[in-house]
């Protein structure tokens, strides 16, 4: 008895590109400076982007701990690459510091990732 399989040219490419996109996803190494703060959740990108560079943002956090404002710091990132910047921001975004209702005004630092090629 014959058994016949269904994978079409379809099926194959996809599994493909999931097996390329395993392979090129490469996680980022991240520090921070928020004086004051630490960190109580951080995400560290893994990204899909086909360059390497150092991201650092500029970012104001809230008496809350949540990041309200971010912006690229083109003094120390050197790389414009929009994939590595677009997923520094991304991630930023899901990063919290420690709360501090003493300060009046939002706390300025900044977070650098390092992206790497493999």
């Amino acid at each position: 008895e014959l058994i016949k399989t269904t994978n079409t040219n379809e099926n194959i490419e996809n599994e493909i590109a999931q097996d390329v996109s395993k392979e090129k996803m490469i996680e980022a190494s991240a520090k921070y400076f928020l004086k004051n703060r630490y960190t109580i959740r951080k995400k560290i990108p893994s990204y899909l982007c086909d360059n390497e560079g150092v991201v650092r943002l500029n970012v104001k956090v809230n008496q809350k701990g949540i990041i309200t404002e971010c912006s690229v710091n083109n003094e120390y990132s050197n790389t414009t690459n929009e994939c590595l910047i677009n997923s520094a921001i991304n991630y930023v975004k899901k990063w919290k510091f420690n709360p501090d209702y003493n300060d009046s005004q939002k706390a300025t630092g900044w977070i650098e990732f390092v992206y790497l090629s493999q």
